[in-house]
C-alpha cells in the first residue's frame, strides 16, 4: 500500500515537469535582423526580434526608418551589441570560408549577434548565409532563396586564368604569373 504522502510528492513532481513544459511551449524564437529585412518588411513575427544600431544606420528610406521606429516603440525590436568573444568567432569563421573580404562591420556584427543569442539570421545576403551556415546558425532567407549547402572560394586570374586557393591566393591580390587583378570564384 503507498502512503498519501509519497503520491502527493509524485503528484508534484509531475505538477513541476508540467510547468516547466508549459513554459518551453511559451519560450519564443529569437531573430536577428538584417538590414534586408526591414527593406522589405520579411521577417518572421514570431519571436524576439534584434538588430544592432550599426544595420539600423544602413536603412536609409524614411518608410523603413518608421517602420524599425514603430518596431522599437511596440517594444517589438531590439537594440542590441555581440560581445567581442563572438564577433571574433564570427572574423575567424568568415577567413575560413573565403567571405571575409565581402562582409562589413555591419554583417560580422550582425552574425556575431545571432551567435551569442543562439538566434536565427533573418538576410538575404549569401555570404552571411554561407558564414552563418559554417557556425551552425539558423537562417530565414528574406527575398531571395537561403543556400542549401556552404559554399567554398578560390580565387582566378582574369588574365591567364591561373588558379589559386584561398591559402595560397596572393595578398596583394595580383596574379604572381601575369600580374593582373585576381577574381574570387565560388566553387561549383
Amino acid at each position: 500500500m503507498t502512503d498519501p504522502k509519497d503520491e502527493q510528492a509524485d503528484g508534484d513532481k509531475y505538477d513541476q515537469e508540467d510547468e516547466h513544459d508549459e513554459d518551453d511551449e511559451l519560450t519564443r524564437p529569437v531573430y536577428v535582423l538584417d538590414t534586408g529585412a526591414f527593406l522589405g518588411r520579411s521577417h518572421p513575427e514570431d519571436g524576439e526580434l534584434l538588430t544592432t544600431e550599426a544595420a539600423v544606420g544602413e536603412v536609409f528610406p524614411a518608410a523603413a526608418l518608421r517602420y524599425i521606429q514603430q518596431l522599437h516603440d511596440l517594444e517589438l525590436l531590439i537594440l542590441a551589441e555581440p560581445p567581442e568573444e563572438a564577433l571574433d568567432q564570427i572574423k575567424d569563421a568568415a577567413k575560413d570560408t573565403g567571405d571575409a573580404p565581402d562582409l562589413s562591420d555591419t554583417d560580422l556584427g550582425l552574425l556575431a549577434l545571432a551567435l551569442d543569442q543562439k538566434a536565427t539570421l533573418v538576410t538575404s545576403d549569401h555570404r552571411m548565409q554561407n558564414v552563418a551556415m559554417a557556425l551552425d546558425i539558423p537562417i530565414h532567407a528574406t527575398t531571395e532563396g537561403a543556400i542549401k549547402e556552404q559554399w567554398q572560394w578560390y580565387h582566378r586570374c582574369v588574365g591567364c586564368w591561373k588558379r589559386y586557393d584561398k591559402d595560397t591566393a596572393p595578398e596583394s591580390g595580383y596574379c604572381l604569373i601575369c600580374g593582373q587583378v585576381l577574381k574570387r570564384v565560388r566553387k561549383r
